[in-house]
């Protein structure tokens, strides 16, 4: 399939299809790094690494939840379910919205300047076929482009039967 999208120009592609790629993604891109919890990891060891003032006042509360999870532990032993949510509360770290805002626009900027630069290569890798002559430039451009896909997927066939080859070794030690 991609060899064959490679086949047709990017620059032939309507301007709302264009647009739609860019903007979408960088979009949603954006608002899945917006929400709360999802970039949540980075950006508490970037605050642990540079000293965010927001990132402590989470990690006080951590620890507070932490301590009353103990405490509800030894207490009651029979309301498992409500240890396993403070559990929970306790590893979800508190991140401010101005460092998820933050967040969200660099990754959103990098996603639209990923969509920009690839325009800007198939033109780019076309033209470059054009000057050496080759007679189908797009033909050779959507053969790479099949090939390196195919490759890339023999590896991670590979990769997930070689882990699942360990899983299954690991069970039966176990």
């Amino acid at each position: 399939m991609v060899g064959g999208l490679s086949l047709i120009p990017a620059r032939k592609y309507p301007g709302w299809i264009r647009q739609g790629l860019t903007w979408g993604s960088t979009g949603l891109v954006m608002a899945v790094a917006l929400s709360p919890g999802a970039t949540s990891g980075l950006l508490k060891a970037l605050g642990a690494k540079y000293g965010d003032a927001e990132q402590r006042k989470g990690a006080e509360r951590q620890e507070e939840a932490s301590q009353r999870q103990q405490q509800s532990e030894q207490g009651e032993s029979a309301s498992s379910g409500s240890s396993a949510g403070a559990r929970e509360d306790a590893e979800c770290p508190q991140v401010s919205w101005m460092s998820r805002t933050a967040a969200a626009l660099v990754v959103g900027g990098f996603a639209y300047g990923t969509w920009r630069f690839a325009w800007w290569a198939d033109d780019a890798a076309e033209r470059a076929l054009q000057r050496m002559r080759v007679p189908a430039p797009r033909v050779v451009m959507a053969a790479a482009a099949a090939a390196l896909t195919y490759r890339e997927a023999r590896q991670d066939q590979e990769a997930r039967s070689q882990v699942q080859g360990q899983l299954a070794q690991h069970r039966t030690q176990g």
